[in-house]
């Protein structure tokens, strides 16, 4: 590509610009007399000119044609008015002043109109959230965790609003203590991370309910005793419930959905737990006019919590019902895996098939395809390269990664010295998982590293 091409397009423009600019300036005061002699007939004129153009553009449907004039008209009169500086449309606003600038409405015009277009396209991704929904209602367990989550959404959205009321009015810790406050439950929530740690995938529905009552006893208990120290404790105590319920909720909602509609699920829960935050914030000035700033807070914390009691005993069974493979431990301590998230863990360890393999058994044969992946659960297995031992797996280590990444025969021959039992992955979960995380696979290459070094080191030694 040549320089002077690519330059072209600009030396034009500038050129253009200029001479635009130059325009204006010589033009700007003869087009200023010209309006200031306008008068009721020029201005009735511009406005007859007006509708025609509405008419012309509007095509065959005269209803949007008079309903785009007719926002178009509201936008324009929003702002103080130019005569008798009276603020209109500005409901109580100062930054609505000064009106909206052209630019960025033309913008969001265009933009608006883009979407509702992509919208009248979007019939499969309409049937995706459908189905969605459908799935949500059909499982039992889904039901029960969606209910409990969109209750607590729709009481944070309350609490956002109403908490920066508390923290100015009623513990008088003024606007800087709004940010105060934010700290100390970001505080709250990374002790919740923390917490989620620990639990290790066991007992999440369980836990879910637990973060929901914490949050919300968290919450009624500073509306209830609205001592400054004290609900400043309790607001980090409710960010660690709330980081609890999230990290819980979403894994558990995993485990209760079949895979195969989990992202229809999902998408279905965004929506749902936005619209119920939304509808939080908007009730939230209605809660405090009527019952005051302690009162709401009350309003918003104490029914979630009893909620959360209330649906304890689906909780457990849901737990019950949802148990973690026992693979799941094992695959957790494998170094490849150590660094996906639960919800990956957890799909892996749902697809694990386990294998016995007797004594003598050759579970991979060198030279041969590989399709699984492997990792001992008990016993041991004895390595061999060129029929030359190079090492003994025991529990919790693994083989058959270097076939099913690298794309290659198999390496190396692997035999169970005495009874063994294993779990094993098929090529395409195993590949997919591994390759869809960058830390993952990185541990994976440098596993493969060490063992073909290993394996060229043996044979060289033979």
């Amino acid at each position: 590509m040549r320089p002077g091409r690519s330059l072209g397009p600009r030396r034009t423009l500038g050129r253009e610009r200029l001479l635009g600019a130059i325009f204006l300036i010589a033009a700007t005061i003869p087009l200023a007399r010209f309006a200031l002699q306008f008068g009721p007939w020029e201005y009735f004129s511009l406005f007859v000119f007006a509708l025609s153009m509405v008419a012309g553009l509007m095509e065959a449907s005269l209803l949007k044609g008079f309903l785009s004039a007719a926002i178009g008209l509201i936008i324009t009169v929003i702002g103080a008015d130019p005569i008798m500086a009276v603020p209109r449309f500005t409901f109580g606003s100062d930054f609505l002043q000064s009106g909206f600038q052209f630019l960025p409405v033309l913008i969001g015009v265009f933009a608006f109109a883009q979407i509702m277009s992509d919208v009248e396209k979007m019939g499969g991704e309409r049937r995706d959230a459908v189905a969605g929904f459908r799935t949500v209602v059909a499982q039992p367990g889904a039901r029960v965790i969606v209910a409990l989550y969109s209750v607590e959404s729709l009481a944070v959205g309350i609490f956002g609003v109403a908490m920066i009321a508390a923290v100015i009015d009623l513990l008088e810790l003024g606007q800087s203590g709004v940010g105060f406050a934010s700290a100390v439950m970001s505080v709250g929530g990374l002790a919740g991370a923390f917490v989620g740690l620990a639990l290790g995938g066991r007992r999440l529905a369980v836990a879910l309910g637990a973060g929901v009552l914490v949050w919300g006893g968290a919450v009624a208990l500073v509306g209830a005793w609205p001592e400054p120290a004290f609900a400043l404790v309790l607001l980090g105590v409710a960010g660690l419930g709330d980081t609890v319920a999230d990290a819980s909720g979403i894994t558990i909602l995993q485990r209760t959905i079949p895979e195969d509609v989990l992202s229809r699920a999902f998408g279905a829960l965004a929506m749902i737990l936005w619209g119920a935050a939304a509808l939080g914030a908007l009730l939230a000035p209605v809660l405090v006019e009527l019952l005051g700033i302690r009162g709401t807070l009350v309003a918003a914390g104490a029914p979630v919590a009893l909620l959360a009691l209330a649906a304890w005993g689906s909780l457990r069974r849901i737990d019950a019902a949802t148990a973690p493979s026992p693979a799941l431990e094992l695959l957790r301590a494998v170094p490849l895996f150590a660094p996906l998230p639960l919800s990956a863990l957890e799909r892996l360890a749902a697809g694990a098939s386990p294998v016995v393999a007797r004594a003598g058994t050759e579970v991979v044969t060198e030279g041969q395809a590989g399709d699984r992946f492997y990792v001992v659960e008990s016993g041991e297995v004895d390595v061999s390269v060129d029929g030359r031992g190079v090492a003994t797996l025991g529990r919790g280590e693994h083989f058959g990664e270097i076939a099913l990444l690298r794309d290659v025969p198999r390496t190396a021959t692997v035999t169970a010295r005495g009874d063994a039992a294993l779990y094993a992955l098929d090529r395409e979960e195993f590949v997919g998982v591994v390759t869809g995380d960058a830390a993952s696979l990185e541990a994976a290459n440098a596993v493969i590293g060490s063992r073909l070094t290993r394996g060229i080191e043996s044979a060289a030694g033979r």
